[in-house]
């Protein structure tokens, strides 16, 4: 009987763990005063695996790098692709961007033009997963 009590407990932590995961990417990164500006980038499986970022919008900072990182789990290889791993929208020159450390990293120069920029996280690894289109807003 006292297992019962015990698989509650257990089905109850992951649920919420579930709904806590869910809400993750969901706050903006505001960078508008702040020293570096870094975006979290990682890989969920549950069932099938997705890209996903810490936060869904970054908040630009005027004339400053934002720098998204790649935070591979145990297991995990995923790095940017080298050509198109972070494109933005329409081509955009406001942004110049180049991949670093072999892949895990990828910086870009925000010019910081008043507008709001989508964005395309494209990465390789196995298994395979789609791409990412994320904001990156100035005010």
């Amino acid at each position: 009987m006292r297992t019962r009590p015990f698989l509650f407990a257990v089905s109850l932590i992951a649920g919420l763990s579930g709904c806590a995961s869910q809400i993750a990417g969901t706050e903006d990164l505001d960078c508008s005063n702040a020293a570096e500006c870094r975006v979290h980038v990682f890989v969920k499986c549950s069932g099938s695996c997705a890209t996903a970022v810490d936060h869904d919008r970054v908040i630009g900072k005027r004339n400053g790098e934002i720098v998204w990182e790649m935070q591979n789990q145990a297991g995990q290889t995923y790095a940017f692709d080298r050509v198109n791993g972070l494109v933005f929208a329409a081509g955009s020159t406001k942004f110049p961007c180049h991949v670093e450390a072999n892949g895990a990293r990828f910086s870009c120069t925000n010019h910081g033009d008043r507008e709001q920029y989508k964005y395309t996280i494209n990465l390789v690894g196995s298994p395979a997963v789609g791409p990412l289109d994320p904001w990156v807003v100035n005010n």
